[in-house]
């Protein structure tokens, strides 16, 4: 009996190892969203007094951006079913290089007019490891601002050639969603508006995070974006069939270095908790 205890007790430094070494990979594993927290029981409240709050920014456009969505209603929205994550709301005009490295997460609704130089700091966060929600139209319209205008003179007394060079990239090469589209896999066709006509909305991949136990719905009064997507790049979750008989992606998912994923219909116009509860898991964890 003694020397079983004695076996025991040697063994203790090896377990001890053992549960370090697990606790080590599950860290790792939900840090890069290899696993979420909550599919392994009672690790999300480890993981999140460990790591802290998760920290989300809230991107929209200019007042007279035509784009669809609601920044304010989709912070609220985030904010009542996640208490513990950090919604932060700010303008399209406020991006600037290294502003979104505090933030897991970044949401662009409401920002449909976007410059160059913007497009190029979410790039860059993506980069970076940072994950993109991104819904209808946002990012679809480039323009050339006075700022990009400031930067392209200046950039061509040392580079003769850029200035040309960045507004034609601005005007001829940034189609559709542009650069970013590039990184999703989808290109932008059109927005249509609200109407009382229903869309009705079909998962595709029922074993994707973000539609387990959602129904399928139907869905009217609600602007949306028809896109097209490239199955090389990204995924399609679900679609939507509108009043024409007509398939078009409705949830678009694409694994960067961080996470992309594209709703056609801003989340803020969905009413379905478990959907975006599902895609606020699937984008940050705590």
């Amino acid at each position: 009996m003694a020397d079983d205890i004695k076996g025991v007790l040697k063994e203790i430094p090896n377990i001890i190892v053992l549960i370090l070494l697990i606790a080590a990979l599950l860290f790792v594993a939900t840090k890069f969203k290899w696993v979420h927290c909550s599919q392994i029981p009672q690790w999300c409240d480890v993981y999140c007094r460990i790591t802290g709050n998760s920290q989300v920014a809230v991107i929209y456009g200019a007042p007279d951006d035509p784009g669809t969505g609601d920044a304010l209603l989709l912070r609220r929205r985030i904010t009542a079913e996640r208490l513990f994550t950090n919604v932060v709301p700010f303008r399209s005009s406020e991006l600037s290089g290294g502003i979104l490295d505090d933030y897991e997460m970044v949401a662009l609704t409401q920002f449909k007019r976007i410059t160059l130089r913007e497009a190029i700091v979410l790039r860059d966060f993506l980069n970076k490891g940072g994950s993109l929600l991104w819904e209808g139209d946002a990012a679809s319209e480039y323009r050339f601002s006075g700022e990009d205008d400031t930067y392209a003179r200046q950039m061509n007394l040392t580079s003769p050639g850029f200035y040309e060079a960045f507004k034609d990239a601005v005007v001829n090469k940034s189609k559709g969603f542009g650069i970013l589209g590039d990184i999703l896999g989808a290109q932008y066709n059109k927005t249509v508006p609200a109407n009382p006509q229903i869309i009705r909305i079909k998962a595709l991949s029922e074993s994707h995070m973000v539609v387990q136990g959602v129904k399928n719905f139907n869905l009217s009064r609600a602007p949306y974006a028809i896109v097209t997507a490239d199955p090389r790049y990204s995924t399609q979750v679900a679609v939507f069939r509108t009043p024409d008989d007509k398939s078009h992606p409705m949830f678009l998912d694409r694994k960067y270095v961080g996470r992309l994923f594209y709703t056609a219909v801003p989340l803020e116009y969905i009413d379905s908790r478990t959907l975006l509860t599902n895609v606020m898991d699937y984008m940050v964890t705590c």
